[in-house]
């Protein structure tokens, strides 16, 4: 995500996107969702590897 905005020149800080995805990430929804699922899924809504126990937080 970082990458895209620096590549678009957008002109938002790396510390607002870090700040966004940290906030988002601590929901108690997403979390949930996370011992729900088995896949992990990127910004395209493409699979992206498994969902364990290692890596859950």
């Amino acid at each position: 995500m970082i990458a895209e905005v620096k590549e678009k020149g957008l002109d938002i800080r790396e510390s607002h996107i870090k700040q966004g995805l940290r906030s988002y990430i601590s929901r108690k929804a997403y979390l949930k969702v996370l011992t729900l699922v088995s896949n992990r899924f990127d910004m395209n809504e493409q699979s992206n590897g498994e969902v364990t126990p290692n890596n859950k937080l």
